[in-house]
């Protein structure tokens, strides 16, 4: 119920987005045909019915999912953690934390509160729409009654003394029920109208627009654009109506609309029956109405397909692609990382830029590009992502909003050194650096940077708290390259392990192996479940070899191993020792893959 129940509330919030620019058309284009108004609710309930939409650069929706059930939590994604993905990045980082915070539960909990809250909310959800449903129910069942005397003259036309205002009721079989005290020339005009609602099936359209209403009751602006389609049909219909009519007809149609209103209100118990709505409105439209021109009818198009294409349609999707592209380079390059067959792939820049990229496994990234060097006069973050790879470091270089605001929050660190006494010991690294032209600042968990220099007093040192700052990047850093901490003694009960290599020792060839012996499993366990952290991390060379485990609980983690014989490996820039004893050779881990040559 609580799944249900979070889906459409998404699809309410991304729906809110298109009524808020329908209101918007329908105030800025008055003069548009008003049938034009009934197609844009139309678009509206397209988008509240289909959970599922094609993807369109064009889309100006900033999010189809804008609360999302998990959310980053110190650099690993947490289930049952809500967060607001809006594309505001002030909004994120000020509204995310509060709500991690306020939804934080231990892993030994039966139930998250985010569950709780979310199943309670479904409750409630559910029977709102009951009781709409029913409402409606009853007061057909009560119009049904109130005219089961009515008398047919022709058709589906009827008589009733106790009607006052015309209507129609029934969806599959509807009638038009006319009070009995109307003069046959009224009568002419209501039936024109009346008509023109059944040979528009507005008795269908008004019927799906309150199921869509129950649906989404809790959503104030799906209750104006209801009451909103509600005018627009009547409006519609009167303008079918009155474009073959002469001025003194109109006159006429215009005081047979002002009886009906004087005697509205049994009509208006149904909300599934049409009444006279909007009277005042109608009737100055009808005296002002006017055949539109074919430039308006044009233009009411050409809006319409603006309105279908950046709302109707998603965001493109962006998926995590794990490949480098060195700044510059026109030269082919080599990527193995996470390909299905374990094969190598060659791709040239020209390749990136013209081919449909294919999406992998965590489809939240895309186009994502890491430079060799980093570039002046911007904030670029170093790292090392855990895979295959021709240099030890890169450099992901944000842009647009995200360099504007990280470049603001660098130059306004207050940078001035101590006399060098080793700061950061206790401290764990982050794995990524902060690169501001000369500048390198290196990230600490909790939230603190490390920064050194050299003056007349000799080594400076800098250790500042910059929380805001540091989970920012984390964020940036998850969100757009899947970089995250992962703490090694969670690596429990692996079923599988993978090793691709691609380095001197295999003579630059690439290769790969998958083994699942259970013994060699539970010594890989105890390796790197007790490994070590290393500060300053390790130059063994670990950007040549990958090794991917498979836990029992479906997680994935990578290890970026060194292929000599230092027992190293790196997970995402953060530096471990697994020797399990002092004198321990990294060959012992190299000979469990005995179908990947050795050199070690």
């Amino acid at each position: 119920m609580g799944d249900i129940f979070l889906k459409l509330l998404n699809m309410s919030i991304t729906a809110g987005w298109l009524i808020l620019a329908v209101l918007c058309i329908r105030l800025l284009f008055r003069k548009i045909p008003k049938w034009v108004n009934c197609l844009l609710w139309g678009v509206v309930a397209i988008r509240l019915i289909c959970p599922f939409s094609i993807e369109s650069q064009f889309s100006i929706l900033p999010s189809t999912e804008p609360i999302k059930s998990s959310t980053v939590v110190e650099g690993e994604m947490q289930n049952y953690i809500p967060s607001i993905d809006s594309r505001l990045t002030i909004v994120e980082n000020t509204i995310n934390p509060m709500l991690t915070e306020t939804f934080a539960y231990n892993e030994s909990n039966s139930v998250a509160p985010l569950q709780i809250v979310t199943y309670a909310a479904g409750l409630v959800w559910c029977c709102g729409m009951v009781l709409l449903i029913i409402y409606a129910m009853g007061s057909a069942v009560k119009l049904h009654k109130l005219v089961r005397e009515a008398v047919c003259i022709r058709d589906n036309i009827y008589i009733c003394d106790a009607v006052k205002s015309p209507f129609i009721l029934g969806i599959f079989r509807p009638r038009v029920y006319l009070s009995s005290a109307l003069r046959e020339g009224e009568m002419d005009y209501i039936l024109a109208h009346e008509s023109a609602h059944l040979k528009r099936k507005d008795h269908w359209w008004k019927a799906l627009g309150y199921l869509l209403l129950c649906t989404y009751w809790f959503n104030p602006l799906c209750w104006m654009a209801y009451s909103l389609l509600c005018k627009d049909v009547e409006l519609a219909c009167d303008e079918k109506v009155a474009k073959d009519m002469t001025l003194h007809e109109k006159k006429e149609y215009s005081k047979v609309l002002l009886s009906c209103a004087r005697q509205r209100s049994l009509i208006m118990v149904c909300p599934l029956a049409f009444g006279e709505v909007g009277v005042k409105e109608r009737v100055k439209y009808v005296l002002n109405y006017k055949k539109p021109t074919l430039w308006m009818i044009t233009a009411a198009a050409a809006i319409l397909v603006v309105l279908a294409v950046c709302f109707l349609t998603n965001p493109t999707s962006e998926y995590q692609i794990g490949i480098t592209i060195p700044a510059g380079s026109t030269e082919p390059f080599c990527y193995s990382d996470e390909a299905k067959d374990s094969s190598q792939v060659t791709i040239s820049r020209e390749d990136t830029l013209q081919a449909e990229e294919t999406p992998l496994e965590n489809n939240a990234i895309q186009n994502i590009m890491l430079y060799e060097q980093p570039e002046s006069d911007k904030v670029c973050i170093k790292v090392q992502p855990t895979m295959i790879r021709e240099n030890a470091y890169y450099y992901y270089i944000p842009a647009d909003k995200d360099q504007k605001w990280l470049s603001a929050q660098v130059e306004a660190l207050d940078l001035e050194g101590k006399p060098f006494d080793r700061r950061w010991e206790g401290h764990k690294e982050k794995g990524w650096q902060i690169i501001y032209n000369d500048v390198e600042i290196r990230a600490f968990e909790g939230g603190y940077l490390y920064y050194t220099y050299n003056d007349e007093n000799g080594i400076m040192e800098c250790f500042i708290e910059a929380p805001k700052l540091c989970d920012y990047i984390q964020i940036m850093l998850t969100e757009k390259i899947g970089y995250q901490n992962y703490d090694v003694s969670k690596i429990k009960d692996i079923v599988s392990a993978k090793l691709d290599v691609k380095s001197a020792f295999t003579g630059g060839q690439f290769y790969s192996q998958t083994i699942t012996d259970a013994e060699t499993l539970q010594k890989f366990e105890e390796w790197f479940s007790n490994a070590e952290y290393m500060h300053g991390g390790t130059e063994c060379g670990t950007q040549y070899a990958c090794l991917e485990l498979t836990l029992a609980n479906g997680n994935v983690v990578k290890l970026s191993m060194a292929t000599d014989s230092c027992p190293n490996f790196h997970i995402d820039g953060v530096a471990y020792d697994y020797r399990p004893v002092s004198d321990w050779d990294n060959s012992e881990f190299y000979k469990c893959f005995n179908e990947i040559p050795r050199g070690l």
